[in-house]
């Protein structure tokens, strides 16, 4: 098993390439990025592994390159690419969409493979994650982590989970806490220390576990509707069971009249991303 994280010298790739290799959830860790610390970065990781016990299982073999296409032939890529934060944090909705389609789109079209499952995290993450679908051309092995991120805060406090949009408008499912508490536990951590990291990176071990292991795991993840929930061509995050072969089903849950409405709504909202991304489609 081979997974790939374009992205992976910053604090979300990196935390996220620690967090797998020290589970030990492939055998073959490859850190891409264009700065000459992702080489570092892969070496400190590797470093890690020595004081497991041998008993433990064999060491993780990381890996770094700044050429995007070593990437090509991956089982998994994770994709956190994108804008830094000192630069994003500058930029309206609108404009962070813009530049981070161009990144996306210039990316996938070198790397697009026929099996590889691509796990987007650049942020607006559900349009993103359209974009990956549109360029890879099957929704099955291109989804988005979405409101999982804040439903596992959510789960601080309560049981059940979020679908929709992530940080944007949630619908809380299972629960009586509100779509704005949910939002408040990220803020905390942002407003805090500028963003989120630890977080992400056990995520995206569940996730990754989900695939490598074949858990049939359900979990709300982005995918692209085509006709589920009476919506098209948008990506939310919705109920979707997890296996090695990517998104094996999506879940439709009953929603009550007030529900549907603020997921329609979730939806206009994601497209008008969607609407400015689309001009990197080739």
């Amino acid at each position: 098993m081979k997974i790939s994280i374009i992205g992976g010298a910053g604090r979300v790739g990196s935390h996220i390439a620690f967090k797998l290799a020290d589970e030990q959830l492939c055998e073959k860790l490859l850190l891409v990025d264009i700065v000459d610390s992702v080489f570092g970065e892969a070496l400190d990781i590797e470093q890690s592994q020595n004081l497991k016990d041998s008993a433990e299982g064999k060491k993780v073999s990381v890996i770094a390159s700044k050429n995007s296409e070593d990437a090509i032939g991956s089982d998994v890529v994770i994709v956190v690419a994108g804008l830094p934060l000192s630069k994003a944090g500058t930029l309206d909705r609108s404009q962070l969409c813009s530049e981070n389609a161009k990144i996306l789109s210039e990316l996938l079209q070198k790397i697009k493979s026929e099996k590889t499952i691509y796990i987007i995290i650049s942020n607006p993450v559900d349009v993103m994650t359209w974009l990956a679908a549109k360029i890879i051309g099957d929704k099955k092995r291109v989804f988005g982590v979405s409101t999982l991120t804040d439903t596992a805060r959510l789960n601080t406090i309560s049981d059940g989970y979020l679908i929709g949009e992530h940080a944007g408008i949630m619908i809380p499912v299972g629960t009586d806490i509100s779509q704005e508490k949910a939002k408040e536990l990220g803020d905390q951590v942002i407003k805090s220390k500028g963003g989120t990291w630890f977080l992400i990176s056990s995520i995206i071990a569940k996730v990754a576990r989900a695939i490598v292991k074949d858990e049939k795991k359900q979990m709300p993840l982005s995918v692209l509707l085509e006709g589920e929930y009476g919506l098209k061509d948008v990506c939310l995050s919705v109920p979707a069971v997890l296996g090695k072969g990517g998104i094996e089903k999506i879940m439709e849950i009953d929603l009550n009249p007030e529900e549907k409405s603020k997921l329609i709504a979730a939806a206009e909202s994601v497209r008008k991303g969607i609407d400015t991304a689309k001009k990197f489609l080739k």
